[in-house]
């Protein structure tokens, strides 16, 4: 099973920029498991989402979870 979720512990909102604090990117992928620390920036505008900037503490576990080999 397929899953992926990003847990959201804290958000800052500023005009048109929110940021999500302290959250986790966890799920599973062709027996892959990911559970990254990380932080979304997210740019709004007209109610819809114009820009995401997301910073992982552990880029290459993320990678890893999205390559195709195993």
């Amino acid at each position: 099973e397929e899953t992926l979720r990003f847990c959201t512990s804290d958000v800052l909102v500023a005009d048109d920029r929110t940021i999500v604090l302290c959250g986790r990117l966890v799920g599973a992928r062709r027996g892959k498991h990911l559970d990254s620390p990380a932080v979304q920036v997210l740019t709004l505008r007209d109610q819809k989402i114009r820009d995401l900037w997301i910073f992982h503490q552990n880029q290459e576990q993320v990678d890893e979870f999205w390559s195709e080999g195993t």
